[in-house]
């Protein structure tokens, strides 16, 4: 039984490496498999559950607080939200991904888009090591690996940014300009209109791409009937009076032979 666990796992931890250093190869030859999300999404979860404690229990390990001690108990239960709160965002975000991509003239799944996603975090696996750093150094010295830990984690968000556009452009057929756009332009914007206008907001967006939505069908029907339309008919282009190719007949001679063509 173990040894056939270990085969997927393996397999599973071969994709990652791939994914994470040669990615549109990756991407490429995942886009004839069928779609895993089991351990990247979990990978996921566990690197956002171990990223809220560490960074919670580092910074009160480098700023005394009064309530030091509950806080520290309290670090596993702030990773144990941030796992949670990061999936179901992981989730809202291939849909809106999804919808971008579909909008743009691509062609893909939502549960590639969220494999994808879900792909994007692991870089975030960077800077974790700093983290635990500084929980176990403490004080004034931890400072310095928390910085170092902020470092990397800016380089995991490019990282991760990188690899939602190329995953993006990969599984729904887009170009990178248009895989940007709907993995990250997009959704940026529909965020700060969202903070910005609140629930009117949420209206003016779902208003935005319900129009959107119903004009890319009536553009993409619009094409269809065109295409179709210039399809030439059998028959097309032979006049009246004229005999097209094929339609030649015999007549049958005195004897059964071979007549004259008319």
């Amino acid at each position: 039984m173990m040894s056939g666990m270990a085969g997927p796992f393996r397999s599973g931890l071969y994709r990652i490496g791939g994914v994470l250093l040669h990615p549109r190869q990756a991407f490429e030859v995942m886009a004839h498999e069928d779609v895993s999300l089991g351990l990247p999404l979990l990978l996921a979860a566990g690197i956002s559950f171990a990223e809220g404690a560490l960074f919670v229990a580092s910074v009160v390990r480098v700023i005394p607080l009064p309530l030091s001690p509950v806080i520290s108990v309290a670090s596993p239960l702030v990773g144990i939200g941030a796992a949670v709160s990061n999936v179901v965002l992981m989730v809202i975000a291939a849909l809106l991904i999804h919808l971008n991509a579909q909008l743009l003239g691509g062609t893909g799944d939502v549960t590639r888009a969220l494999s994808v996603v879900a792909y994007s975090v692991l870089p975030s696996a960077l800077p974790l090591g700093a983290f635990a750093l500084a929980v176990l150094v403490g004080g004034l010295g931890a400072i310095g690996w928390l910085a170092l830990g902020g470092v990397l984690w800016l380089v995991a968000a490019v990282w991760g940014v990188a690899l939602l556009v190329i995953g993006v452009s990969v599984f729904y057929n887009l170009d990178m300009g248009s895989a940007f756009l709907a993995a990250l332009l997009i959704p940026l914007v529909d965020l700060l209109v969202v903070i910005f206008l609140g629930k009117y907001g949420l209206v003016l967006l779902l208003a935005a791409y319900a129009l959107a939505y119903y004009f890319s069908r009536q553009s993409r029907a619009g094409g269809v009937a065109w295409a179709t339309s210039r399809e030439v008919p059998a028959g097309a282009g032979v006049g009246v009076g004229e005999i097209a190719p094929g339609e030649l007949e015999e007549e049958p001679g005195p004897e059964g032979g071979g007549g004259e063509e008319k």
